[in-house]
């Protein structure tokens, strides 16, 4: 199923976070070139139009654990909405690349950085993905959208309706191959399905929308699938997705 992709989310947001713990943060150079605190340029942001750019879903963007397609969806989001703020949490080597690929603009290897945070993608190691979550509350401010990139939802909607202020959809990109020579890519979502798996007793649908919204303005098809159905799928190797190349990191 392909729902229709709601209009533009307009609220107010949060204003982006500068804490003491981020160890890397950008500023704005000359020319609207980013560039980190120790000076090194980073990318140049072409500028664009206001009708040319897509609505800003999510101001502050964290991705928790940067690998190959997390880093992808950090650089796609960084590309299709250059006013966000993207933050990555992960180690020091796995956040120097990071800054190296242009794919956040701040990050730092604990939670206290998630102050601000409106989505958060848990994309660390499936083990790790249940303790992360229960953990968030102690950070995240305001409500947040928390969302994964795959692996069964069953304990991840069980200890998110015990949270406040957090709204789990689990989500599965079904993304492409990585362009040879290149893991990291934007367009790896390009056309993609990307299943969006909502829990039906939460009474937050608007988050499900934003979630939506987000999948589709990065260029993935977004399809509606209930995290018990996912999870039968998922367990009976039946998880398929027509029309598209599927790759595996």
């Amino acid at each position: 199923m392909h729902p229709s992709v709601p209009g533009c989310f307009r609220s107010i947001l949060r204003s982006r976070y500068s804490g003491p713990t981020a160890w890397w943060s950008r500023r704005t150079g000359p020319g609207g070139i980013h560039v980190a605190d120790d000076s090194r340029p980073l990318r140049f942001i072409p500028s664009r139009s206001a009708a040319e750019l897509p609505p800003v879903i999510f101001r502050n963007i964290a991705v928790l654990g940067l690998d190959a397609v997390s880093l992808s969806l950090a650089l796609a989001a960084r590309r299709t909405w250059p006013a966000a703020l993207v933050i990555g949490v992960d180690g020091p080597e796995r956040l120097e690349e990071a800054v190296r690929l242009h794919a956040i603009d701040v990050g730092a290897p604990d939670l206290a950085i998630l102050a601000g945070a409106e989505l958060i993608v848990l994309a660390c190691l499936p083990e790790e993905r249940l303790g992360q979550l229960q953990r968030l509350c102690e950070y995240v401010e305001a409500e947040a959208v928390v969302t994964d990139l795959g692996g069964p939802k069953a304990s991840l909607l069980e200890c998110a309706r015990t949270l406040e202020r957090l709204s789990f959809v689990g989500s599965h990109p079904m993304v492409r191959p990585a362009p040879s020579g290149n893991r990291v890519a934007s367009e790896r979502f390009a056309g993609v399905p990307w299943f969006v798996t909502p829990d039906p007793a939460d009474p937050r649908p608007g988050a499900v929308e934003r979630l939506v919204s987000f999948v589709a303005a990065l260029g993935a098809r977004p399809e509606l699938l209930y995290a018990e159905e996912y999870d039968r799928r998922l367990s009976g190797n039946r998880l398929t997705a027509r029309d598209t190349e599927i790759g595996d990191d």
